[in-house]
């Protein structure tokens, strides 16, 4: 890989150019694509926090979202309850993620 401090400012240029075509950000590490992350709604916020909660259980690294340690549904629980979170959980499935989030 290139080191881009001893790039020339053309070679320099003409990588920024090659990243934006290519879609990624024009500071980006060459391995990151551009992604929109932007909270749209209510929904999509909640249907985000379910994504992230189920992400051990999607990727069977734990059984449960509970008994994963790292996960921030531990926060959830002390702060909002656990009926909240099953609450969250039915009204926000993550089979509808990324369904109309872009619907205002």
């Amino acid at each position: 890989m290139y080191e881009y401090r001893r790039l020339t400012p053309k070679q320099q240029v003409e990588i920024v150019q090659q990243k934006l075509v290519r879609g990624f950000s024009p500071h980006s590490p060459p391995s990151y694509r551009y992604s929109d992350l932007a909270i749209r709604s209510e929904r999509h916020y909640y249907t985000m926090l379910n994504y992230i909660h189920y992400n051990s259980v999607k990727h069977q690294w734990s059984k449960s979202s509970y008994d994963w340690s790292c996960s921030s549904v531990h926060w959830y629980l002390d702060n909002q309850g656990r009926q909240w979170l099953q609450d969250a959980w039915m009204r926000y499935p993550i089979r509808d993620y990324g369904k109309e989030w872009d619907d205002f």
